[in-house]
């Protein structure tokens, strides 16, 4: 990888990490009558919308950044509900929750990262996104739960994303953020040579 295509994967991560990250602020203020962060559907709303325009921004065009937002807006809601919803059974199935968390993550990922495709119009940057996503979801849950686990010594799952906060939220927003902006510099990035454009 050349210098310049560092410096712009670089770029895309950074953005993607701040964006994420600040959009985890606003889905998981903390309520100090529970001690839990638990977001709600409006909050998860807000969450994608921000983080897809950071997806966008340094495409500076205006047209594209509200379409990953709206786009975001959809998916990150569903992909984060998804997440939870088999992650009980698959704990005991697995009877392992730290890899129950990792796979249960990442099919939410997926979801989200496909959504943020869409915004692309092509079926390989689809693909790309949708990748980005389920890693960036996975390794980004997988960290809450380590850290939970060593602060809080937390062994139930809704408690794991609840008791650490926003703190919690910020570290899977940005680590998905780095992932979702790796992804989309790789979707974004101008073909090497005939073959890949034409695949395109």
């Amino acid at each position: 990888m050349m210098k310049e295509d560092r410096i712009n994967l670089l770029k895309y991560m950074l953005v993607g990490a701040v964006g994420f990250g600040i959009g985890s602020l606003f889905p998981f203020n903390f309520y100090p009558v529970t001690g839990y962060a638990y977001p709600n559907v409006i909050e998860l709303v807000i969450f994608g919308a921000i983080g897809g325009i950071s997806l966008g921004i340094l495409s500076r065009n205006t047209k594209k950044m509200l379409y990953l937002a709206l786009l975001g807006a959809v998916g990150i809601p569903i992909g984060f509900v998804l997440s939870f919803v088999f992650l009980y059974t698959l704990a005991l199935l697995t009877r392992n929750l730290a890899l129950a968390f990792f796979i249960n993550f990442m099919l939410g990922g997926l979801i989200t990262g496909a959504f943020y495709g869409i915004a692309l119009r092509n079926r390989k940057k689809i693909r790309r996104l949708a990748i980005a996503g389920g890693f960036g979801f996975a390794f980004g849950a997988l960290l809450v739960f380590v850290v939970s686990i060593i602060i809080y010594g937390i062994s139930d799952v809704p408690l794991l994303f609840g008791v650490g906060g926003t703190s919690a939220y910020i570290i899977f927003g940005t680590i998905t953020g780095i992932f979702l902006g790796a992804g989309m510099y790789l979707a974004e990035k101008p073909p090497t040579n005939q073959k890949e454009e034409m695949s395109e």
